[in-house]
């Protein structure tokens, strides 16, 4: 099952595990390595939580709630989102630490690599339909936005967060190209 699921990931997601695996990997062989441990953070509490799992739960929550059915679901996913954000919360005052603490290219570097991956796990094959484009564009967007939020939250000025997710979505371009996918859809 674990190989099936492998494979219904998008490239881009398959990368992020990877990345995530190497930087887990990392921080367990130099427990007092604090870079290191701020790079996980960054890349576990802030992107993979604070941005990707929040925007998946939000958007599925919303459903859930809109279409009136299943309560118990709906209210069993509205109390895990209250955990999740307890969560969320510890690595961004972690990383207000960090920033504080002079942390800053550490935060910013891992961000760099690993966002133009983030807001391109919508796109899961080349020769997508049209309305899938656009759907995995907007969720670029609405991804985009979340990352911009959670590094203001954590202490980065506006310039600097909309400099990092400015580059993001350039970059992301690049990601997808580096998949097949061309720019057919990419900049619509």
């Amino acid at each position: 099952m674990l190989s099936n699921a492998w494979s219904s990931l998008s490239p881009s997601y398959r990368e992020l595990n990877n990345i995530e695996s190497t930087l887990a990997k990392a921080t367990l062989s130099g427990p007092a390595d604090y870079d290191a441990w701020i790079k996980q953070v960054t890349m576990f509490h802030l992107v993979t939580e604070g941005v990707l799992a929040y925007h998946g739960q939000r958007m599925l929550t919303n459903t859930l709630q809109k279409s009136g059915r299943l309560p118990g679901i709906t209210r069993g996913f509205l109390a895990m989102g209250r955990d999740e954000a307890r969560h969320v919360s510890f690595g961004l005052e972690m990383l207000r630490v960090a920033l504080k603490e002079g942390r800053q290219d550490e935060i910013l570097h891992t961000l760099e690599l690993i966002l133009p991956y983030a807001v391109t796990v919508d796109y899961q094959d080349p020769d997508m339909p049209a309305r899938d484009w656009r759907t995995a564009l907007h969720t670029r967007r609405q991804l985009l936005e979340a990352a911009n939020r959670r590094m203001r939250q954590i202490g980065l000025d506006r310039e600097t967060a909309n400099a990092v997710t400015a580059d993001a979505d350039r970059r992301a371009d690049d990601v997808l190209v580096s998949f097949g996918f061309g720019l057919v859809g990419a900049n619509q």
